[in-house]
């Protein structure tokens, strides 16, 4: 109960995202819900201008090859973002 107090409140909630605790490990994770074209908005917004894969939570799929989006409960990302100016 104490974890669940603590970090329910994290919450904030945006147009098509969610920051919140999660009922796992005893509300002793927050996690980031959205969807996956919000995800590339925030990603570019942030200055990830390479690629950007995604994966199906079950087979590992990537997500041309993974059955319909909708049905999945999470995905895994990677993404890549050019050098900052001062570091390697």
């Amino acid at each position: 109960m104490t974890n669940y107090r603590e970090s329910v409140a994290m919450t904030e909630v945006g147009p098509d995202w969610m920051v919140t605790s999660s009922g796992a490990h005893d509300f002793g994770l927050v996690v980031h819900y959205t969807t996956a074209s919000a995800l590339e908005a925030e990603l570019r917004a942030s200055g990830f201008d390479g690629a950007i894969e995604l994966w199906d939570d079950r087979a590992g799929l990537p997500a041309g090859r993974a059955r319909p989006q909708r049905l999945w409960w999470y995905f895994n990302v990677l993404a890549r973002c050019s050098a900052v100016d001062g570091t390697a």
